[in-house]
C-alpha cells in the first residue's frame, strides 16, 4: 500500500480543485402538462375523481375530460357512475365535437376548492368557443354542481349545443334500475336500490332544450329510449323520453344557446346522491333554492369542517 506524504497529499488536493465543479442536484423546469386526475370531496360522505382524456400514454378509451368516479360513504368501494361528461356541437358551422377523447384538456384545483377543467384543442385544432367545466362540491351537501363557461372567440354569433350526460353504474348487471324525469324539479331521478345502490338525481339549473332518460346500450336513433349520446350525435336533439327501467341507464340534458360575438354564456347542472328518494329530492330542492352562480361559488364562502 502506498503511503501518502504531506507533500503528496497537497499535490492531490490541488489536482482535485482543478477538476470541473458539478452540482450534486439539478433543478427541474416547470411543466405545462396537466394532472391526469384530481380528487374532490364534500368533506363528509361524497368524493369524486376528475379525469382527463388520457390517464397515461397508453390510454385508448373513448372517454374524454369527465367526472370519472363518484363515491358515496355508505359504500365507498363502489363507483356510482360510469362517467359524467359533456359533449358539444357547433350548429352554426355544422361541426361536431362529441368524440371527446379527441380533446386535450387541463385540470387544476383552485384555492377555493373549485375544480377547474378546460377543454383545449380537438384533434389538435382550436375551437371557435373556449370551454371550461368547473365542479363545486359544497361541504356537507350531497351534490356536486357543474358550471360550463362558453366564450365565443369570434366576431360573429355562434349557436352552440351542449349535452351534459351521466351514465349510471350498475353493480349487479342482472338487476334493473328505474329512472324518471320530474318536470317540476327539472331533474332526473334514478332508483338504484335494486342493484344494491342508492338514489341519484341529475338536474339542470336552466330550462333544457331537450332531455333524455335512455338506455346507454341502445344506439337506434328511431327508438325513443335511445342512449342520450346517440341521439345528440345524430341530430343534436334528445327525444324527451321521460322514464325507463333497465340495467344500463343514462340521463342527459341538452341546451342549445346562441353566444354573442366575443361574448360568454354559462350553463349549470348538478349530480346528487342519497339514501332514499325523499332524501335526494330534498337535496335537489336545496340546490334549486339558489342560483347557479351562487352554488358554484359556495365553497368560497362556506367554512369547511376542521
Amino acid at each position: 500500500m502506498r503511503t501518502i506524504s504531506n507533500g503528496d497529499n497537497h499535490n492531490e488536493v490541488s489536482s482535485m480543485n482543478s477538476l470541473p465543479q458539478v452540482d450534486a442536484l439539478t433543478t427541474t423546469n416547470p411543466s405545462s402538462t396537466s394532472a391526469a386526475s384530481l380528487y374532490m370531496s364534500n368533506w363528509s360522505n361524497i368524493m369524486g375523481i376528475w379525469m382527463a382524456s388520457m390517464l397515461n400514454q397508453n390510454d385508448t378509451s373513448n372517454y374524454g375530460p369527465r367526472l370519472g368516479e363518484f363515491h358515496y360513504a355508505s359504500d365507498w368501494p363502489t363507483n356510482q357512475i360510469v362517467d359524467y361528461s359533456g359533449f358539444f356541437r357547433d350548429e352554426t358551422n355544422a361541426v361536431k365535437y362529441d368524440q371527446i377523447h379527441n380533446f386535450a384538456s387541463n385540470g387544476y384545483l383552485e384555492s377555493s376548492g373549485i375544480l377547474n377543467s378546460q377543454y383545449l384543442t380537438y384533434s389538435g385544432s382550436s375551437l371557435p368557443v373556449s370551454i371550461s367545466r368547473n365542479y363545486a362540491m359544497v361541504p356537507n351537501e350531497n351534490f356536486v354542481v357543474v358550471q360550463y363557461t362558453l366564450t365565443n372567440t369570434t366576431s360573429s354569433p355562434i349557436t352552440w349545443n351542449v349535452l351534459d350526460q351521466v351514465h349510471f353504474s350498475n353493480k349487479n348487471s342482472s338487476s334493473t334500475q328505474t329512472a324518471y324525469y320530474d318536470a317540476t324539479r327539472n331533474a332526473i331521478f334514478n332508483n338504484m336500490s335494486a342493484s344494491g345502490q342508492y338514489y341519484m338525481a341529475f338536474g339542470a339549473l336552466q330550462a333544457p332544450t331537450s332531455y333524455q332518460v335512455g338506455n346507454d346500450s341502445n344506439s337506434d336513433t328511431s327508438d325513443p329510449t335511445v342512449g342520450a349520446w346517440y341521439a345528440f350525435d345524430n341530430s343534436g336533439v334528445l327525444p324527451n323520453n321521460a322514464s325507463l327501467t333497465g340495467s344500463d341507464l343514462d340521463a342527459g340534458f341538452e341546451n342549445k344557446v346562441t353566444i354573442p360575438a366575443n361574448g360568454t354564456t354559462t350553463l349549470y347542472y348538478y349530480l346528487a346522491i342519497d339514501s332514499s328518494l325523499a332524501a335526494v329530492q330534498s337535496d335537489v330542492d336545496t340546490v334549486r333554492a339558489q342560483t347557479g352562480p351562487y352554488r358554484i361559488w359556495m365553497p368560497l364562502i362556506r367554512p369547511r369542517p376542521l
